[in-house]
Order: C-alpha cells, then sequence, then structure tokens
C-alpha cells in the first residue's frame, strides 16, 4: 500500500469508526451522531454559553446544520437559549439539568474511548503523534485555501 492508500484509508477508517461509535452510544438518549459535538462544546462551555455561531465553529460545521441540531436538542430539552435577545440565533445557549447529565456522560465515554483507542501508546509518542497530525492538517488546509485545481 502506497503512502497516499494508506493515509486516505487509516483516516477513513478512524472517521468511520467514531461515527459508529457516537450513533451507538447516542441512541440510548434519542439522539445523533451529530449532537454529540454540540453538547460537548456546551459541556465545556458550561459558564456562559454559547452564541450559535460560536457553536458553529467549534463543531465545525455550517451555521444551518449547527441550528438544526440546537433546535432538535431543545425540542428534546437538553439545551435551551437563555432569555434577553431578540434574535434567537444572537442568544447563549446552555445545557438543561438533563444536557449536562448527558453531557457528563459524553465526556465519560469519550474518555473511555481515547483510552481504548491509545492503548499501547506512550504518552510521548501520542503527543507527538498529534503534533504530527496537527501539522499534517495545518497544510491541507491552507492548501485547500490556495487550491484553484489543475
Amino acid at each position: 500500500m502506497n503512502r497516499f492508500d494508506k493515509f486516505t484509508h487509516l483516516i477513513a477508517n478512524i472517521s468511520k469508526c467514531i461515527l459508529k461509535i457516537k450513533s451507538v452510544e447516542m441512541m440510548d438518549y434519542g439522539l445523533k451522531a451529530s449532537h454529540v459535538k454540540c453538547i460537548y462544546y456546551l459541556y465545556n462551555n458550561e459558564g456562559e454559553g454559547l452564541k450559535l455561531k460560536d457553536l458553529s465553529e467549534l463543531c465545525d460545521e455550517d451555521k444551518a446544520a449547527t441550528s438544526r441540531n440546537v433546535k432538535e436538542l431543545e425540542k428534546t430539552g437538553y439545551i435551551l437559549a437563555k432569555q434577553g435577545s431578540e434574535q434567537k440565533y444572537k442568544k447563549p445557549l446552555k445545557l438543561t439539568e438533563l444536557g449536562k447529565k448527558i453531557g457528563k456522560a459524553i465526556m465519560d465515554k469519550i474518555n473511555k474511548f481515547l483510552e481504548l483507542a491509545s492503548s499501547g501508546i506512550k504518552a510521548n509518542e501520542r503527543n507527538k503523534f498529534y503534533e504530527q497530525l496537527t501539522s499534517i492538517s495545518t497544510n491541507l488546509t491552507k492548501i485547500c485555501k490556495e487550491y484553484k485545481g489543475v
């Protein structure tokens, strides 16, 4: 297997596995895999909450997709928009008590799966891997922004 095949295959496989884990784990809560990031970031930014734009950027999704997820999470009682702003998209979003409970469960599951996924890898090796993966991501992002096609 050449370098390109190996790289793209491994990245695609990792993504597919993560999506499957998220989908299966969220079934218990009646949620979709796409809700995980929203709850995760709201849980980790519990203080003032997050505006839709900020949540969208953290989730690395467009505002429309994030807005759909927020609407679904509001309907199920996991998040709410704080009162005080006329425009809904400008309201800080916060987890409800139920949302916080699910957020904690999600964090616990994430930590468990990260531990399992990196078993047998020393901390310094893992740190170096993340540095290298970050460099690859940064380089590819730069290429994509400048890419005009052949």
